[in-house]
């Protein structure tokens, strides 16, 4: 597995606005979005293909650190692999999944 500790959602951030007022939670897609940066930041010559599955599990607030882990990938066909990830604040899980990624041209 692979750790990168650097995720964080700024509270000034648009996406919370009107998310939950005075409560506001970071929406489970924009952290879908820093989790798969982080995947692709590490497999450049990949793309997102699609998303196998997610669960959300605990909600994140602004300016909590994350820690985002992720398997190394496994070859579901030519070109195509999957990567299982979890994210989690202070050890404990907020989300985990698993997404497809193909092999640029």
């Amino acid at each position: 597995m692979f750790t990168e500790k650097q995720f964080l959602i700024s509270r000034t951030h648009p996406c919370l606005e009107g998310h939950f007022p005075n409560n506001p939670i970071v929406p489970g897609v924009v952290i879908l979005d820093e989790v798969v940066a982080i995947i692709l930041r590490y497999n450049k010559e990949y793309k997102l293909k699609k998303i196998l599955n997610v669960k959300f599990l605990q909600p994140l607030k602004a300016e909590q650190a994350v820690d985002v882990e992720f398997s190394e990938m496994q070859i579901i066909e030519t070109g195509l692999t999957k990567v299982k990830f979890s994210s989690s604040y202070l050890g404990v899980i907020i989300s985990q999944g698993e997404i497809q990624l193909e092999k640029l041209n």
